[in-house]
């Protein structure tokens, strides 16, 4: 159903001779623009959220530099494959903002291009729009690389229940000031929030990460621990959380071996 308006259109451009039936691959276009998709999308920008997070948290912590570099070549590919679709096709929403989104991801792993990159994201994503103001990815696009939560409020006017949108509409609000603040009131409330947000989409492992990352601020160890086994057990690609969590698993079988020594003696 999620191309059901890009087949449609390749078949009425068909049907009414505008390209001729002969020079369509339907299955390949299809399955390019699912292919450009896989390779980059909002899911990448939440991993790189949550490597920089690890990092900056775990002392001596390297930059994964081969997820970064895996990242930025799938990142290049779609835009590739993006650019050939938008040739063909140049009055396809969806590919824009699919293109939009691949810029927002290299714009954040090519800091001497960010400005280039973030102006071509802009310029996709504002296309995206013109062609279908109720595509909401161009907002969330432009949300990325503006940083500014009223692009998100658009997108939830227009799809109230869109997880992406919903969850980073709590993070621009919530997450994000929390990250930055010594205030547990304003802690707990985010934590409250998250586990709000996350009942309503339970496979979001981004949830779950950023309210493993606010009970360390806490110093909640054994209850972070708890919530990026958690995450981890929905999904196992995620390096910045397997970091977090082996770390926060010595500490604590540490501690636990010093209580058992110490009761015993």
């Amino acid at each position: 159903m999620k191309n059901l308006s890009i087949l449609s259109f390749i078949f009425i451009i068909a049907f009414t001779g505008i390209v001729s039936a002969e020079t369509i691959d339907y299955k390949a276009t299809i399955g390019e623009f699912k292919k450009a998709e896989a390779l980059t999308n909002s899911r990448t920008l939440s991993s790189l959220f949550q490597e920089s997070i690890a990092q900056a948290l775990t002392s001596g912590n390297k930059k994964n530099t081969v997820f970064r570099d895996r990242a930025t070549e799938n990142a290049r590919q779609a835009i590739a494959i993006l650019d050939k679709l938008i040739e063909y096709y140049p009055d396809i929403s969806k590919f824009y903002s699919s293109r939009s989104m691949a810029y927002a991801v290299l714009s954040s792993l090519v800091p001497a291009k960010r400005n280039s990159l973030r102006k071509q994201c802009r310029e996709d994503a504002d296309k995206s729009i013109e062609l279908d103001p109720g595509n909401i990815e161009g907002y969330i696009s432009l949300f990325f690389v503006d940083d500014d939560r009223s692009y998100l409020e658009t997108a939830l006017q227009i799809k109230p229940d869109d997880e992406t949108a919903n969850v980073y509409y709590v993070f621009s609000k919530y997450v994000f000031p929390s990250f930055q603040s010594d205030s547990s009131t304003l802690i707990q409330y985010t934590i409250s929030e998250l586990e709000r947000i996350h009942s309503k989409f339970p496979a979001n492992t981004l949830i779950l990460f950023s309210e493993g990352i606010l009970l360390l601020k806490l110093n909640n160890k054994e209850q972070a621990h708890d919530v990026f086994e958690k995450s981890l057990r929905i999904d196992q690609d995620q390096p910045a959380v397997k970091i977090l969590y082996a770390a926060l698993h010595e500490d604590l079988s540490a501690k636990s071996k010093e209580r058992y020594l110490k009761d015993t003696q």
